[in-house]
């Protein structure tokens, strides 16, 4: 029976079990690593967490070492985001957001809409406050206005 995994680098499942690290010049290593992944029968998506954010993704190959042909990888793809609120704001282009905003009166804001497009820029408070404003933030709000 062939099992078929598609798998997407980026939040986990297997801890590594096993390392060896080869160091080049101009900071380049080579590592591998064993992981051991629960699979189930059918397509799936395993996802793998704790790898090099400089990662060589053309070098990452995924087998089985105790049966090479138990199953089939369709896809492969490095996600690596840092977490910040800009990275946070791109994934949620599309889907519905609450904004809390402060009005120049001091009057705080809550404002649920589809979020059209994420900011460019995110700019920090010039009086030293923790406010930020995000430039370039498009939002459809439910009853149809633009902000």
């Amino acid at each position: 029976m062939l099992l078929t995994v598609v798998c997407a680098l980026a939040i986990s499942q297997g801890a590594p079990s096993g390392s060896e690290v080869t160091v080049y010049n101009q900071g380049f290593a080579l590592v591998k690593e064993n992981r051991v992944f629960d699979l189930k029968e059918g397509r799936q998506i395993v996802s793998v967490e704790d790898v090099a954010s400089q990662i060589e993704t053309n070098s990452v190959g995924i087998r089985s070492l105790t049966d090479p042909n138990s199953f089939e990888v369709l896809e492969q793809n490095y996600q690596f985001d840092l977490i910040n609120p800009e990275a946070i704001l791109n994934k949620a282009v599309g889907q519905k957001i609450t904004l809390l905003r402060v009005l120049p009166n001091g009057q705080k804001e809550s404002i649920t809409g589809t979020l059209l497009s994420s900011p460019t820029a995110i700019v920090g408070d010039q009086t030293g406050n923790q406010r930020q404003t995000y430039n370039g933030m498009v939002l459809r709000t439910d009853d149809g206005r633009i902000l």
